[in-house]
């Protein structure tokens, strides 16, 4: 849990990471490789804000995307509730394939948090 008021910020650096490892894998051609690695790595900036939602990023004068990391994390828990949500429907549906890990009491609880 933060303490001090500390905001605890969604990992957008691991994201990246990963799709870098992503791009190693599916791009074949070296050069492509480069210019992905260039560009990803010395082209965007993490902004760590506090502050309410507002743009997901900017360009700045120097051509560096600037990628704001509250609008990642909201896009997260976005995608994350849409997921557990989906689960939960499957499991109250009687449309999962093999066992559910969770009831029909816990996944309707879910659903209404």
């Amino acid at each position: 849990m933060p303490q001090n008021n500390q905001m605890l910020h969604f990992p957008v650096g691991h994201i990246m990471d990963r799709v870098l490892s992503l791009f190693h894998i599916v791009v074949s051609d070296n050069t492509h490789i480069q210019a992905i690695d260039n560009g990803l790595k010395k082209g965007i900036k993490y902004v760590l804000n506090d502050a309410p939602v507002g743009q997901p990023a900017s360009l700045t004068g120097e051509n560096v995307i600037e990628v704001n990391d509250n609008y990642c994390e909201f896009l997260y828990l976005i995608c994350y509730t849409f997921l557990v949500i989906n689960d939960c429907c499957l499991v109250l549906t009687d449309n999962v394939e093999g066992e559910a890990s969770i009831s029909k009491e816990e996944a309707e609880s879910y659903c209404r948090e």
